[in-house]
């Protein structure tokens, strides 16, 4: 194991998650999400005040 990822952050992993991933998984898995993460991050930072959305969900309109 390497310095970053201690046993106990594995095991932090396995009982946050469920799940039993190598260091090497962990490590490709928080890079995807990192990447998700910044784009979250940017929409979030947008001012949408004057921005409508192009669907507008009714559930009083019955379907139609």
């Amino acid at each position: 194991m390497t310095e970053r990822w201690t046993k106990s952050k594995i095991d932090a992993f396995k009982e946050i998650l469920g799940l039993d991933l190598s260091e090497d998984r962990i490590d490709a898995d928080l890079q995807a999400f990192k990447d998700i993460s910044e784009a979250i991050r940017m929409l979030r930072e947008r001012d949408l005040t004057d921005v409508h959305p192009a669907v507008i969900f009714r559930p009083d309109r019955g379907g139609s």
